[in-house]
């Protein structure tokens, strides 16, 4: 969770995670990781969302699958002041769920920037 300050209500906000990512825990697993905005998910102009699914076609136990990562997108809709930034991680729409978690070993970063409008 991250806490950003935005001075203008006509502008977007730019959002970016760059870290390690994480789905283990079962063959055939998805998992989806998506950011909120003020406690809600971005839908304008769209989701700003990853989906990682894990197959693993051996019979033996699935290894921890862990990969850099860079999750970004713009979020527009944003009213000036004080603005609250989540990395949340859930299921995939009709898949099973894997163990999803960030940061194995190493730093993350979020980054927030108040920018322009994109052109859609």
């Amino acid at each position: 969770e991250c806490f950003f300050t935005k001075e203008e209500a006509n502008t977007s906000i730019k959002v970016s995670f760059h870290g390690n990512i994480q789905v283990s825990g079962r063959r055939g697993a998805c998992n989806r990781w998506y950011f909120k905005i003020n406690d809600r998910e971005c839908s304008s102009p769209e989701t700003i969302e990853a989906l990682y699914y894990y197959e693993w076609l051996s019979n033996s136990t699935p290894p921890a699958m862990r990969y850099h990562r860079t999750l970004e997108g713009y979020c527009g809709g944003i009213p000036r002041g004080s603005v609250r930034v989540e990395l949340w991680v859930g299921s995939c729409p009709g898949e099973k769920p894997g163990y999803g978690r960030v940061g194995w070993r190493s730093v993350s970063r979020m980054i927030i920037e108040e920018v322009t409008p994109p052109q859609v």
